[in-house]
Parts: structure tokens; sequence; C-alpha cells
């Protein structure tokens, strides 16, 4: 039997006699939800505040809480108020997670709140007249130090069920609940996948019954499937021929730019009624941090150099400060990603009668986030990437030539412009822009220069999820499948600031004496709206082709 803690609306009264400050110290805004963050200094403990609205009433509803944190998901508890529910955010099992983080971040010489974590909420109004529900999920970041600390922080979220499309549900005492032993598998370059519940459902210390008559629906977590590995970001790609015929002098990627303070990672998750939402973020950024690559552990990679060697197997060296592949004839990628813990997680939905009694429905929502970041990602205050290369048999030939055609990604529509180069016998570069008349490219005789900060800047590079793809009770065909619609959840701006992740990267492309190729811009190729910001989702990108533009003729598409 699960027992689901009871909150009224008489905690109203008692909360909200508090002053608070004249205005939020943040704000995170959606269609569906807004959650403020105030400084109430007559409280002497973090706590949220939830407000559930249906035509501007307060109703019932249930919270499904867990929080996210090293590596794992937990369980905190299942809660019920009418209008309002007040929680505490100093259980033990936050506090630890809150700890670990702070260790964590001080034992990379960052200080004790350069990164938030979350907690995941999954929100449940049921009207019983109509048999419907209506569900939303949010993710609240919050500073670990307010947890150890006992800081005098409100978090009130507020929720408008309107904004919400009604699910009708079929409560079935003989449904079975769905397996938890069947966890994606198909890594692609990532080590895993591990179970990352960390705990079973655990139970409210001095819980209420529910109201006679009453019954209320909730989620469990029935499976996650953690990865490990480096998710990609950005790329350059080159076609089969492209050694041979242009670039024989090579491509140099060089790294930087900067994560703004308030940024950080997003996920997704496909909700019945609700569709698929961007969730987060689940890990925020408090301060700027600069951007840097990293390879094999603590080294430092400013230049990422790929030159083409006739050999039966490519290789790569390191030199300080720069990082060397050597690679045969063929098709490949060289990308720049975020190593992380990439969860995939799937929520049950149950029914709790009157009597406490609890029955599994048919009904499941997935979610896909990065939960933590691998050890060295940052690092003395600086955000690494990791470089990686992909000849065939990696994460982005997957999302090239397996996920993109199956779900329609690859599109002439994506690519927003080109570019064409050519060398004369002298060795002096000539360019134009087939879909503007300035291009972004700078020729000298060392090559031709492409800014990728135009690709990022211009728009966000945000996650949008397979899980609107792989619904019900079916995981996702494989984590490479996952990242390949960007459901790693990349870093985005927080909705209502002017925060962001720039990208200060170019890319040059040496070409033999009497050649010529192409550049693609490869634009994102899904939109989404989160509140008042309206963004694109996937990794970006340049494709370079020698024979013929990327997808066999121009199409501009600005």
């Amino acid at each position: 039997m699960l027992i689901i803690s009871i909150v009224t609306t008489a905690i109203l009264i008692t909360v909200f006699a508090q002053p608070l400050s004249p205005s939020p110290i943040l704000t995170i805004s959606t269609n569906e939800y807004q959650v403020y963050y105030y400084n109430v200094t007559s409280l002497r403990k973090p706590i949220l505040i939830v407000r559930g609205y249906l035509n501007n009433n307060p109703v019932p509803f249930t919270i499904s809480l867990f929080a996210l944190g090293n590596g794992h998901m937990y369980t905190v508890g299942y809660y019920y108020g009418v209008g309002l529910v007040n929680i505490s955010l100093t259980s033990k099992l936050v506090v630890n997670i809150a700890k670990e983080t702070i260790k964590i971040m001080i034992s990379n010489g960052n200080p004790p709140n350069t990164v938030w974590p979350s907690i995941l909420a999954l929100i449940t109004y049921f009207d019983k007249s109509t048999n419907e529900t209506r569900t939303v999920v949010v993710a609240i970041p919050y500073d670990p130090t307010w947890v150890i600390n006992n800081a005098s922080i409100t978090i009130s979220l507020n929720i408008d069920f309107n904004k919400v499309m009604p699910v009708k549900v079929e409560i079935a005492r003989n449904y079975s609940a769905t397996s938890t032993t069947n966890l994606p598998t198909d890594p692609y370059g990532f080590v895993g996948p591990y179970n990352c519940l960390g705990n079973s459902n655990v139970q409210n210390a001095a819980p209420s019954p529910i109201p006679a008559g009453a019954g209320v629906f909730y989620w469990q977590p029935r499976a996650c499937a953690g990865f490990n590995g480096s998710v990609p970001i950005l790329w350059v790609a080159w076609g089969k021929d492209a050694w041979n015929n242009n670039i024989g002098g090579g491509i140099v990627l060089s790294i930087g730019g900067y994560a703004q303070q308030g940024s950080g990672l997003y996920g997704v998750a496909n909700v019945p009624g609700s569709g698929l939402e961007v969730v987060g973020p689940t890990l925020q950024f408090s301060s700027n941090l600069p951007i840097y690559g990293g390879y094999n552990g603590y080294n430092y990679v400013d230049n990422i150099y790929v030159n083409f060697v006739f050999s039966s197997s490519p290789s790569l060296s390191y030199s300080y400060p720069n990082l060397y592949y050597y690679v045969n004839k063929g098709p490949g990628f060289l990308y720049l990603g975020i190593n992380g813990t990439l969860a995939l997680i799937q929520f049950q939905e149950y029914y709790m009668d009157q009597y406490g009694f609890t029955y599994p429905i048919n009904e499941h929502a997935n979610a896909t986030a990065i939960i933590n970041l691998l050890p060295g990602t940052i690092r003395n205050s600086i955000l690494y990437l990791w470089p990686g290369i992909d000849l065939g048999n990696g994460i982005m030939s997957f999302i090239m030539s397996q996920t993109a055609p199956r779900f329609n990604l690859i599109s002439p529509s994506y690519v927003y412009d080109y570019v064409f180069v050519s060398r004369d016998s002298y060795g002096n570069y000539h360019y134009s822009g087939l879909c503007t008349s300035n291009p972004n490219i700078v020729c000298t005789s060392s090559g031709c220069y492409f800014p990728i900060s135009v690709t990022t800047s211009t728009f966000n590079p945000n996650p949008l999820g397979i899980a609107a793809i792989f619904g019900k009770n079916q995981f996702p065909a494989g984590l490479a499948t996952s990242v390949a619609l960007g459901i790693a959840g990349l870093i985005v701006p927080p909705p209502s600031s002017s925060s962001f992740f720039y990208f200060n990267t170019n890319v040059n492309l040496v070409a033999k004496y009497g050649s010529s190729y192409y550049v693609a811009f490869y634009r994102t190729p899904v939109k989404y709206e989160y509140g008042s910001i309206t963004s694109e989702a996937f990794p970006v990108g340049i494709i370079i082709n020698s024979t013929q533009p990327y997808s066999g003729s121009i199409h501009c598409n600005k």
C-alpha cells in the first residue's frame, strides 16, 4: 500500500503570513507553470510551495517528487493537496545529494555551488466526473548550499491546468505493472546501461489518509537506464571523397566560448496529454564558465587537427595544446561533446482509491536528461568539452545514416546556408555564398575559416527527445537513437532571461591547389516553444562535400 501525504490549503495562511521580498531572485516561466524563488528571512529552511488551479479555482492534485543527483534518480515522496502543497527541501535524501554535489565541485577546484542539481516533479490533477487527468512535469534547480545551510528560501511553483490537455484514463484493476528489466542497450561509445534508480518508492513518515471517495493518480518510476559518455553538441562532417578531391590539407577545429550564468542542461519528457515537453534545467550553472577543450583526463586542448593519411587504421596523438587525428579515406565526423550521465527514465501512472489500494494504469511517461556531469567536466570553474572522432561506427554516423532518415531529419530545409570555396593553381582562395551574398567566412593563405559561433549563436541548440516517438511502455530503441534527436539536454538559456551558451569556435579548411568544395551549414530540425522562447533542437555543425552540395542541390532556407 502506498501512503501519500496530504497538505491542505491551510498552509497558505501559515506560509504567506510571512513577508516576501519585493521581487523574486529567480524566475522560470513557461506556458503551463511559473517558478519563483524568494528570500523569505522569517523562514529557517528552504521549502517548495506548489499551487494548482483550473479555471482560476484551486483543485486537488498529487505530486510525485524525485531528486536527481550522483548519477541517479531518487524517490523523495508522494504528496496530495487541494490548491496548495508545502514540501520541505531538507529531507535527508535531498541533503545527501546536496552534500555530494558540493563535495564533487570543491574536489575539482570549483566553488561549492557552481552546479545546481534539480528536483523533478510530476504533478497530476484528476477530474473524477470525467475520468480525466492532467499532468505537468517540472524540473526545479536549487542551490545545494541552501539545503545544507537551511537558507531562508521559498520556491513557489504555480500551475495552470487549463494549459494542459486532459487524458481519459481507465481504471483496470487487473492491469499489470510494466517490467523494469528491459533496459535499452546500443551505447555507441557510451558506457552502460546501469540501473540509475537510486531507491525504491519511499513512504512519508507521517502521512494522513486520503479523504473518503477522493481517489488520486500519481506516477511511479518503472525503470531508469544510465549511460556515461560524451554527448555531441557541434560537429564537422566530410564526405567520402573529400580528402582526395579538396581538403587534403586538413581540418582544424579551434575551441572557445563560454556558458553564461543561469544557463544549464535541459531534458525532455513525453507525457500523456501534454506530449513532448522541455524539462529543466536539470543542472544549472551559477556562474559564467569559460569553455575549453579537454582530452584524456586533465589535458587541455586548444586546437584539433584532422589529417588524411594512407594507413589501414586511424590514429591520434597529443602534443600540448593540440590534438591530432589521422584518418584514412572515407566519410567521418569530428565533434565536441559534454561528458555526463544520460538517463532514460520511464514512469507509469497509478491509481489509489479511497481505501489506500493502488492499481497500475496503462499510461506511461518517458523522460530523458543529463543528470550528472562526469569528473573533470567542470574544473577550476572551466567547462571542458571533449572532442571525438567518428569514422562510421559512432554516434554521429548513427544519427545521420539511420535515425535522421528514419525520422525525416535529413532534409534540405535544415540547411540554412551554403558556401562554395575554390583554390586556384597559385594557391589563392575564392568563395561565394550560395544563399547569402556575404557569408561569414574568412580566407587567407593558410586556409578558409568558418566561425561556428554563427551557427550556434543565431539560435539555441536545444534538446528535443525521441520520447515524442516512443510512447507508452516502450523504451527508446537505444541510446544512440535517443541522443540523435538531442534528447540529452544541451546547454540552453533559462526562460525569461538573457543567459546563453556561446561558442567562439572556428573551423579551418585547407584545400589542395586547383580544388573546390561545398560547405553546408546545418540548422537544427525541430522547433519547440518554452515559455517566451521559440527555438530548435539538434546538434549543429557543417557538412563538407566536394563533387556536389549536401543533399545534391541548393535549397536556401533563411
